[in-house]
């Protein structure tokens, strides 16, 4: 059985309003990009964004059965510490599988 154990919550400080600044600039340029900036770009990007302010950044993978129940959906969030960065809202009925710390 594979297991991968949840990170911590990153290193840095954690500032709540340029957190949220970085999750809408990465929303706003998400829509702009020529190309599909779906939630794992959309997560990366914002770790990085994240890093660069010296603030804590996490990134997590999760998993969930789909509508029919037959096989499985992903999805990729971020977070400042308990700041919600990206993806937070879609995240609630994803169960985490693994977190990644910068």
């Amino acid at each position: 059985m594979l297991a991968i154990s949840r990170a911590d919550a990153g290193t840095g400080r954690v500032a709540a309003d340029e957190a949220g600044a970085v999750g809408r600039a990465v929303a706003r340029a998400a829509r702009h990009v020529p190309f599909r900036a779906a939630c794992l770009q959309q997560a990366f990007a914002a770790l990085l964004m994240l890093r660069r302010r010296d603030l804590a950044a996490t990134v997590y993978l999760g998993l969930a059965r789909d509508a029919v129940g037959r096989g499985l959906e992903a999805h990729a969030w971020s977070r400042s510490g308990g700041v919600p960065v990206t993806g937070v809202a879609a995240a609630r009925r994803f169960a985490p599988i693994a977190a990644f710390s910068a």
